[in-house]
């Protein structure tokens, strides 16, 4: 009896944390633009930026390996500003990313 009172509580809040995050979505609102599905670099798309990181990105200069999560924004120019590294494996890895990003082509 037990069991089954602990599964269904266990739904019951599952539900209840589901309905809760569904609200918030239906609060909030949405924009989007056009280019922000199909970015261009260098008259490509987001793959040739990706080749450009990983060509740019001295991977010498890191000696431990992780993830990296990196935030910027695409001025109406094609300059990269503010830039925030949110995760990284080590200070010279996100040094690094921030180094190329800065150098990036428009």
């Amino acid at each position: 009896m037990k069991k089954i009172a602990l599964a269904i509580f266990a739904l019951f809040a599952l539900q209840l944390t589901f309905s809760q995050e569904l609200e918030l979505l239906m609060d909030t609102e949405l924009v989007s633009s056009p280019d922000a599905f199909n970015p261009k670099f260098e008259g490509g798309s987001i793959l040739k930026f990706y080749d450009f990181v990983n060509r740019e990105f001295n991977f010498s200069k890191v000696t431990k390996s992780g993830k990296m999560v990196a935030s910027f924004t695409v001025d109406a120019e094609g300059n990269i500003k503010d830039i925030k590294v949110l995760e990284f494996p080590e200070v010279s890895a996100a040094a690094e990313i921030i180094r190329v990003l800065n150098k990036s082509p428009k």
